[in-house]
């Protein structure tokens, strides 16, 4: 089992001429495990799953959409895949892997705008708020991953990693107040994350 700390970074395009980084910024990944196994007559492999959460400010273009005291926005991304490692010295003190995944990526910028507004009844002044979710789906096609594992212990390793993803947003989601609109993704294009930070290994 693996739990990795760190950062990601967007680049690519969710459709032609719509840049990820404009709704979406980087991300710090709060959550990022790696769950399976290494099958005791193939030492060399990991076979499992990462499921990943990251939080960030949302990207360039929305921010300007979002300014003053009234107005909160921020995004979340979720990453689900499938994995093998390839670990070149499993039963070593220093061990170099490298990883292959792919499944599934989503990104969600969100909005909450806070307006103070006079009864025109009472006279009084009452708070009401809005909020505006967007959400963009779809397949990750590759996920290519390298690190080294030092172990610190028999059962605890640390060490650096790197992972570059490429995918494609095919779905959208726009919900606001409780108002849900789905649908496809015109001319969807490729993205891509850059992620990396320290893995920590139990059991490596």
């Amino acid at each position: 089992m693996g739990i990795r700390l760190g950062a990601a970074f967007p680049s690519g395009d969710v459709a032609k001429g719509e840049k990820l980084s404009d709704g979406i910024g980087p991300q710090i990944m709060l959550v990022w495990l790696d769950i399976g196994l290494k099958p005791k007559p193939m030492p060399n492999f990991f076979f499992g799953a990462i499921f990943a959460l990251g939080v960030g400010p949302v990207g360039d273009r929305l921010q300007t959409l979002c300014k003053g005291a009234s107005c909160f926005s921020y995004s979340n991304t979720g990453r689900f895949l499938i994995e093998v490692q390839y670990h070149v010295l499993p039963a070593a003190r220093v061990n170099p892997w490298l990883g292959y995944g792919i499944g599934l990526d989503l990104a969600i910028a969100r909005f909450e705008v806070s307006e103070e507004r006079e009864n025109p009844i009472t006279g009084e002044t009452e708070s009401a708020s809005h909020t505006v979710e967007n959400t963009v789906f779809g397949p990750s096609f590759a996920h290519f991953m390298a690190g080294v594992d030092f172990r610190l212990k028999r059962t605890l390793g640390v060490g650096p990693f790197v992972d570059f993803s490429i995918g494609q947003y095919t779905s959208a989601t726009s919900e606001s107040n409780g108002v849900k609109v789905e649908r496809s993704i015109d001319n969807p294009a490729t993205h891509y994350w850059l992620s990396g930070g320290a893995r920590f290994v139990i059991n490596p």
